[in-house]
């Protein structure tokens, strides 16, 4: 009778935990604008932890601590500002060449398939007509002013995003210390070990890859903006940028970024040796940095498997965009340690690991 009931309970929490694993993913995605800025604000919290670890051994007040964490963080924004602006302020100063020269390789190409499509007429009478510029794409839309107008997105919608995030992580730190006293209080000493384990665990991992990876992507970046600048090649400080920020998406970041400067190249040379040598460098440092350095650094820590690291790409892309994509690889790392803390033997964590 016993084993009866249990085996009922089982199926009965399955459709429940499917519920409620949906419930929270609608919440998730619905307020994006505040469990984002919250994320970003706990990846903060645990970078900072060692710094915050140290100045609270030497008894330094908790509002210098967060005021020194506070202008560390203001500076790495004004650097990183600095640095965009003058990239976008490049960037948009040889646009309207970049957007004759686009159009100009839009006609060229579109004449050669016509040509080879007319070739195969008396075969394929309807084929030509298929291929009109009109159905495929004209100069009006093949605008890259309006591609970059409609990826930026909002300046305001960053600048209240950052602005949460820093609040959001003013009250974690200025509230750890309380939160550990409290923790202390509610469980049992076992229970309470095991807590403190499992925030000590994720905060390592977190720590860590955030350090590895921006270290991986900062290289990854400076080679190839080397290489770019040897090859004479416009937008090297943008291509840095995107070499650099792209590069914390799992496997198609690096794809995107690299494309930048082989299609600026393209546009700017046409078909030659430039564009070949880019080519092949880019990919040379890609494979490098991605697939001999990367695994050997990050993913031992992480341990993660390709295909998870994929479908979180996927699911958190869907979730938060371009930024949950980022951050995609460290949220699926928490989950696994936590599920593992949890319970040891769940097949969830079983099926995420690794190992």
């Amino acid at each position: 009778m016993g084993e009866s009931v249990k085996e009922n309970l089982t199926w009965v929490k399955i459709p429940l935990t499917i519920i409620a694993i949906t419930i929270v993913v609608v919440i998730l995605k619905e307020l994006k604008s505040i469990f984002l800025p919250l994320t970003f604000a706990i990846f903060l919290t645990f970078i900072f932890s060692p710094f915050n670890a140290y100045l609270s051994k030497y008894r330094v007040p908790k509002v210098i601590i967060i005021i020194l964490m506070l202008l560390i963080i203001l500076i790495f924004f004004a650097v990183a500002g600095f640095a965009l602006y003058t990239a976008v302020g490049s960037f948009a100063s040889q646009m309207p060449k970049y957007q004759e020269l686009f159009i100009d390789k839009i006609n060229e190409t579109y004449i050669y398939i016509q040509q080879l499509l007319f070739r195969f007429e008396s075969i394929f009478p309807n084929l030509p007509a298929l291929f009109d510029r009109g159905h495929i794409i004209s100069p009006s839309s093949a605008s890259i002013t309006r591609l970059v107008t409609g990826t930026m997105g909002s300046f305001f919608d960053f600048v209240v995003g950052v602005s949460l995030t820093l609040v959001f992580f003013i009250f974690l730190v200025a509230g750890v210390d309380r939160l550990s006293a409290r923790i202390k209080k509610a469980l049992t000493e076992a229970r309470n070990k095991q807590a403190l384990k499992m925030i000590n665990n994720i905060q390592e991992h977190m720590k860590r890859y955030f350090i590895t990876k921006t270290l991986i992507s900062l290289g990854t970046s400076l080679v190839g903006m080397l290489l770019i600048w040897i090859f004479g090649i416009d937008f090297v400080i943008v291509a840095g940028i995107l070499l650099f920020v792209l590069n914390f998406i799992p496997n198609i970041g690096s794809i995107i970024s690299s494309s930048f400067p082989i299609l600026t190249c393209f546009l700017q040379y046409g078909f030659g040796w430039k564009l070949i040598g880019i080519s092949i460098g880019m990919l040379a440092v890609q494979v490098t940095f991605g697939n001999l350095i990367e695994p050997n650094v990050v993913g031992e820590r992480l341990n993660l498997t390709p295909l998870v690291v994929l479908i979180s790409l996927i699911f958190w892309g869907w979730v938060w965009g371009i930024t949950g994509m980022l951050i995609s690889v460290p949220i699926t790392s928490a989950i696994n340690i936590i599920l593992k803390e949890i319970n040891e033997d769940n097949i969830i964590s079983a099926i995420i690991s690794d190992t």
